[in-house]
């Protein structure tokens, strides 16, 4: 429209502009998105493991949410006493970064989203709870895999997304595993569990 407008004011061409640069934006980012994924089956590494509290990296991931963007509300349940784990820490800023972008993406604004922690035997346990529309009962594993069908149901649900096999893919090569409640109407509720650092051995990990 900007190009072959005869006449277009600044206001209009510039409304134009910002949505062709924000899409730019978002091919871009999933693009990047693509990349990574395709890359982590062949190097299976995880980089700069150290010794990390969940915890806090929990805090992180909170702390830089700008909920008056999303208008939702954050709160965190956390157990005190916590073990390390081992693992890389950006990675799993990012692995929560993307749960709690979906909850925020299929919640309505101004609901609550519950981010908690619980020790389990061996390892430690996040979860990210939304009250959202929920999925029907018969999803399963494929929200986490990449290759899908564009017009199947979990593609209508949650749309084209690649966050959530990224995610998988974070909690895999820290040698942990990732699911997911649902209640359609309710709300969802994804966990995911990483291995104490005295019972994790992540693949092929590096040491920094």
């Amino acid at each position: 429209m900007i190009r072959d407008a005869q006449s277009l004011d600044l206001a209009e061409a510039q409304s134009f502009a910002t949505e062709v640069y924000n899409e730019a934006r978002r091919l871009d980012q999933m693009l990047d998105k693509m990349l990574e994924i395709d890359r982590a089956p062949g190097s299976q590494t995880v980089s700069h493991i150290t010794q990390i509290s969940l915890n806090e990296v929990v805090h992180d991931a909170v702390a830089a949410v700008d909920t008056g963007a999303t208008r939702h509300h954050v709160v965190t349940s956390l157990e005190a006493a916590f073990p390390m784990v081992k693992g890389d820490r950006a990675k799993l800023l990012q692995l929560l970064s993307i749960l709690l972008r979906n909850a925020f993406k299929y919640s309505p604004e101004g609901s609550e989203v519950a981010v908690s922690s619980r020790n389990e035997p061996g390892s430690v346990q996040i979860s990210v709870k939304d009250h959202g529309k929920g999925m029907p009962t018969d999803f399963d594993d494929q929200l986490f895999w990449r290759h899908r069908n564009a017009d199947d149901a979990v593609s209508r649900v949650i749309g084209s997304g690649l966050g959530l096999p990224m995610a998988r893919q974070i909690v895999e090569l820290h040698g942990g595993r990732i699911w997911f409640d649902s209640v359609a109407g309710i709300g969802s509720e994804f966990h995911f569990t990483i291995p104490t650092a005295a019972n994790q051995t992540p693949v092929n990990a590096r040491q920094s």
